[in-house]
């Protein structure tokens, strides 16, 4: 009897404990909820009295079908259609007009339309926006961007521009972006300034990245994949053969580089690089047609706009870049040759490639014994 009572009592609390940990999993899971919903509902009148002192300033922002999204790992916000519209005098810009429209929001008439005669403005718009992060980690935020989109610069044309996929990644521990991370899918550009209608800049992956390293330097990193860049020689329109490659290029005082940037941003200058210096760490280059090529060296601009560099330069199987570069301009095909003949004479790597150094002295340049000429002070 004792015996089938203690194997009652174990069951019972066996069944007590079950119903414990369950109450404790149904617990956090109630605190955890009511923590998501808490943090989404701050981030989201966080972004509502942002836009609203943004409207105090003269600052027009609407997020068409604003959303919260991403339980229970992830927090995101999301704009059906995105606008925003500053009046901004610039000088050198004249009264210039800043807008940024997304989707819907523009539809409903967030700003200037593309080619409505607001030369000044800058106009931006896609299908949709996106942007959060993990829990676990708030700092790495993540953005998604619909395509297909328009970009109007100002004084310019309308870009155009579409993609299968577009992210961008950042860590923003600081307080703003340390670290950047971009990439797209299937990218095709068009209707770019300064080259026919038709002309289009396509790849079939693009990433482009920038990261602070130790001493005060940025580094910045580009691969590609089939990528396609229009060129304007000579007055003719050429398409460039697709290629693969990638760059990677290291610059000094992270911090200059940064004011510079953002001043050229309010105020078109050119000599926003005078001061900077850093080194192509990598630039490779690989035809589809055959052929390819490879530069690195340090190159500095000095604070009267002189530039400085000794680059190396090496050509991958010059036989099939030859090909590639008569393909590209047959109009200059006796020269090309003459050239390469030229480049293969040259001292050689231990790849047994054809390797030359383009040395650039206060803005003049020599390639060996070949002067070619002289860069515009920046």
């Amino acid at each position: 009897m004792s015996h089938k009572n203690g194997q009652g009592h174990i069951k019972s609390r066996g069944r007590r404990r079950r119903s414990l940990i369950l109450a404790v999993i149904l617990l956090f899971a109630a605190i955890y909820s009511g923590f998501w919903y808490f943090m989404a509902g701050r981030v989201e009148n966080n972004l509502i009295a942002y836009i609203g002192q943004a409207a105090v300033e003269g600052v027009d922002i609407r997020c068409g079908d604003l959303r919260k999204s991403g339980y229970p790992l992830r927090l995101a916000i999301s704009c059906a259609g995105l606008s925003i519209d500053k009046e901004s005098a610039v000088p050198g810009w004249a009264e210039t007009n800043i807008i940024l429209e997304s989707g819907a929001a523009a539809k409903e008439g967030g700003g200037a339309v593309p080619g409505s005669g607001n030369a000044g403005a800058l106009i931006f718009r896609s299908s949709y926006l996106t942007a959060g992060a993990p829990v676990y980690a708030p700092h790495w935020i993540l953005a998604e961007m619909g395509a297909p989109a328009l970009l109007k610069l100002p004084y310019s044309r309308v870009i155009e521009a579409d993609w299968q996929k577009l992210q961008c990644e950042g860590d923003c521990a600081a307080g703003r972006p340390r670290n950047i991370d971009i990439s797209a899918e299937k990218l095709v550009i068009g209707n770019l300034p300064f080259l026919p209608d038709k002309a289009l800049l396509s790849a079939d992956f693009l990433r482009f990245g920038s990261k602070k390293r130790d001493g005060g330097k940025l580094s910045f990193s580009l691969s590609f994949d089939d990528l396609s860049v229009p060129y304007l020689f000579s007055g003719a329109y050429i398409a460039l053969p697709p290629a693969d490659g990638s760059l990677d290029i290291i610059c000094d005082k992270a911090g200059d580089f940064y004011a510079g940037l953002r001043q050229v941003l309010r105020r078109p200058d050119k000599t926003w690089l005078r001061g900077k210096s850093g080194e192509i760490r990598k630039l490779v280059l690989s035809f589809k047609n055959g052929g390819g090529l490879a530069l690195s060296g340090p190159v500095a601009v000095t604070d009267n706009g002189r530039v400085n560099g000794k680059i190396t330069i090496s050509l991958t199987d010059s036989t099939a870049l030859m090909r590639t570069a008569r393909s590209v301009f047959p109009n200059q095909a006796d020269n090309l040759e003459s050239l390469f003949f030229v480049l293969n004479s040259m001292p050689k790597n231990k790849k047994g490639e054809p390797q030359l150094v383009l040395e650039i002295i206060d803005s003049h340049m020599r390639l060996g014994f070949l002067k070619l000429g002289k860069i515009p002070p920046l």
